[in-house]
Parts: structure tokens; C-alpha cells; sequence
């Protein structure tokens, strides 16, 4: 229990904290139940508990574990994480002065507790240095709004697709479509 205990509060922010408090609060349960199981034997031969506590357990085990089984699965698969709408954040990057639109967008966590991002934003044609500034504002936005902490930003000047959210590869030296 005191191994619990001490990983309690790392385990709200962290995949693997929260992996080894519940193995370590399963244990403590199940030692629990043994010594109570124990204890009741002594007094009443009931030892059909035993099979009905095991099961107990195993449930306990696949509750706790599905959880982590599906979060670690959403980081594996690079998932969009849970909460995040890819068309506010469009809305709200193509709302700022200087974004022409945006594309290519993708969302993921590369952990628990980080959320990534990397778009293709289209401006105007104008020197590198000057998207300085719109850069930090996209920055600022992404965390304020949606809680994005690492983004990987790509300025560009020629648009994609009419604005859709993902460009299309050329196919065979066709030029009719633009791409990022």
C-alpha cells in the first residue's frame, strides 16, 4: 500500500506511473484478500471463496488494465488525441492576420502527458524573418486554446488544395495540383 501510496500522484500525469500504482494497488488487494481469506479459514472452511476471490482479481486486473491498454494504443497509433478538434484548430489559425490557410494538419500525443502538432501554414510571399512574429502567436494560440505544447510549424507561400486539410501528391508530373 505505501508503494501505492508514494506512486498516487504521479500516476494523473504519467502512462507509466500510472501503469506500476495500479499493479502496485492490485498487488496490495490481492495480499489483502489473502490475509482475509486466511484469517476467515480458520473460523469456516469456506475455501470455495477461493476461486470467486481469484476471479475478483482478474477482473480488477482487466478494469484497470483496459484503460492503459487503450491509452498506450491511441499514443502508439499516433491517434488524434481525445478532446482535440482538427477544425477548431483550423478555425482558429486561419482566424490570425497573416495566415493565408492551413493543411496538412496532424495531431498526436508523443507521450501521456504532451500533445504534438505539425500543419503547413500558407502566407503571403515575404521574407523568412518576418513570420517570426505570426510563428509565436501560432504558438501562442495552439497552447492556449488547445493545450498543443510541442508544434512543428511549416511556412509556406503557395496555397494546397482550395484550403482542405490534407494536399494531394502530384500524380505523374501532373501540375494541376499544388503541393506542400
Amino acid at each position: 500500500m505505501i508503494s501505492a501510496l508514494i506512486l498516487r500522484s504521479g500516476a494523473k500525469e504519467n502512462l507509466n506511473m500510472r501503469s506500476a500504482f495500479l499493479h502496485m494497488l492490485t498487488d496490495a488487494f490481492t495480499s489483502l484478500g489473502v490475509v482475509v481469506l486466511g484469517i476467515m479459514w480458520l473460523f469456516k472452511p469456506w475455501f470455495w471463496l477461493d476461486p470467486i476471490f481469484s476471479w475478483l482479481i482478474v477482473g480488477l486486473i482487466l478494469y484497470s488494465g483496459w484503460g492503459l491498454l487503450k491509452d498506450s494504443f491511441q499514443i502508439l497509433m499516433n491517434a488524434t488525441p481525445p478532446g482535440i478538434n482538427l477544425n477548431q484548430i483550423q478555425s482558429a489559425l486561419e482566424s490570425l492576420e497573416g495566415v493565408s490557410e492551413i493543411h496538412d494538419l496532424h495531431v498526436w500525443n508523443p507521450s501521456a502527458q504532451s500533445i504534438a502538432l505539425a500543419v503547413h501554414i500558407t502566407v503571403p510571399d515575404q521574407m523568412l524573418g518576418k513570420v517570426d512574429d505570426l510563428a509565436t502567436k501560432v504558438r501562442t494560440v495552439l497552447f492556449e486554446k488547445f493545450k498543443i505544447d510541442h508544434p512543428t510549424l511549416q511556412f509556406e507561400s503557395t496555397g494546397c488544395n482550395n484550403g482542405e486539410l490534407l494536399c494531394c501528391i502530384p500524380k505523374n508530373g501532373d501540375k494541376n495540383h499544388n503541393h506542400g
